[in-house]
């Protein structure tokens, strides 16, 4: 009997799903935008917002995401002014963002750290990373 357990195949750690989640991802570029959403979509309800007035309006009137994909390399982009909003109500201080951008810059890190983002990805993302990410982002915020 110990040997059939022995070859039994256990799942990765990257062996997570995401399900019944609400993410949001910021970002006006289309390609990165469908690719993401596509991979989370129909597990998940997944919106584009593709400014940061469209995400407030989107958080405010539509729905309240349990986290937020934040396209830093995008036009009109205020990483401050989308963490600043957020933390403005109790109701949605918590919300994680994932800050993702081509970028290797230095100020980009530093002021990702300065801001309640909660962690930073340079492109291309490796979707089944950021999932993994997610997970253990909204695992972490649902114990506390």
């Amino acid at each position: 009997m110990l040997g059939k357990n022995r070859n039994r195949v256990r799942p990765e750690k990257t062996d997570v799903r995401l399900h019944g989640k609400k993410i949001l991802i910021v970002t006006d570029n289309l390609n990165f935008g469908t690719l993401t959403e596509g991979y989370f979509s129909p597990e998940n309800r997944v919106v584009i917002a593709r400014n940061d007035q469209s995400s407030f309006e989107i958080i405010r009137n539509i729905f309240r995401p349990d986290i937020i994909i934040n396209d830093i390399d995008r036009a009109l982009c205020n990483q401050e002014s989308l963490s600043d909003m957020l933390n403005e109500k109790s109701s949605t201080a918590q919300i994680p963002i994932l800050s993702v951008s081509a970028k290797e810059d230095l100020p980009i890190r530093v002021n990702t750290t300065k801001t309640a983002i909660s962690g930073y990805f340079r492109k291309p993302v490796g979707l089944k990373d950021l999932e993994l990410q997610i997970f253990k982002l909204l695992k972490t915020n649902h114990k506390n």
